[in-house]
């Protein structure tokens, strides 16, 4: 079996992911601390999605290290591809429940069941050798390949997630007569769509390596992350409410 050669063209993303990494872990501890402090299950589930969709970050950027080392896409960033994509959907099941605490919902209870073990299925899927993640296309030309359809399935059960919490945090501000829940509710309404995109992103960078024969990393890629980190910072800014943002809504 042969190995994609590093491209040049890879590295300034693997800048740029540093620089999320750095963002996403100062946000994380923030969070935790916040947790530390109030102690709610919301502000729990929150920090762990947050945990999960930061380790998924820098799994990825330590497979791109070791194709900056070697020069070729070995066998560390064939399983972080996965690795970080299952921390993905990971972090969209701690959402799920956050999204039930915070609306207090309870017709959410039993259908966010359904979706978490529909998620352990996706990841499944995510492991599948028939993926052929990071792997040349000459060595699967006449092998089954499921990498498209199982990226599909990931980013469909991902839009239902976010699709279906951003309907709810958008139904609870219309609900409330407070300025600052509903505009808190409204910034998490915001920080649904950001994960959205996201995936909308990634499957077309995904497109270009099976359609193109690109090698990935295109400028879809660069976008797509940074709609990522623009949720951390609406989730954040809509469940911790800080001093400054409440006095402006006032």
């Amino acid at each position: 079996m042969t190995y994609t050669p590093y491209s040049p063209d890879v590295f300034p993303i693997f800048i740029y992911y540093i620089i999320l990494i750095v963002l996403s872990v100062i946000v994380t501890i923030m969070m935790f601390r916040k947790y530390i402090e109030r102690k709610t299950k919301a502000t729990l589930y929150m920090s762990l999605a947050y945990l999960a969709s930061t380790i998924a970050l820098i799994m990825v950027t330590i497979g791109l290290a070791e194709a900056i080392i070697t020069l070729f896409f070995k066998e560390i960033y064939r399983f972080t591809f996965p690795f970080g994509y299952a921390l993905l959907t990971g972090a969209g099941m701690f959402l799920l429940f956050c999204a039930r605490e915070v609306t207090e919902s309870s017709k959410f209870k039993y259908s966010s069941i359904v979706l978490i073990l529909i998620g352990f299925i996706v990841i499944i899927l995510l492991f599948l050798p028939t993926n052929w993640w990071g792997v040349p296309q000459k060595d699967y030309q006449d092998e089954l390949s499921t990498r498209l359809v199982v990226t599909i399935i990931l980013v469909l059960y991902n839009l239902i997630i976010y699709e279906v919490m951003a309907r709810m945090y958008y139904r609870a501000k219309r609900k409330t007569s407070d300025p600052v829940a509903s505009f808190g509710f409204k910034l998490l309404f915001y920080s649904m769509i950001c994960p959205m995109i996201f995936l909308l992103f990634v499957i077309i960078d995904t497109a270009f390596i099976i359609f193109a024969n690109h090698p990935g990393y295109t400028i879809f890629m660069y976008i797509a992350w940074f709609f990522l980190m623009a949720f951390f910072v609406l989730s954040y800014l809509a469940l911790i409410m800080p001093k400054w943002v409440k006095k402006r809504i006032n």
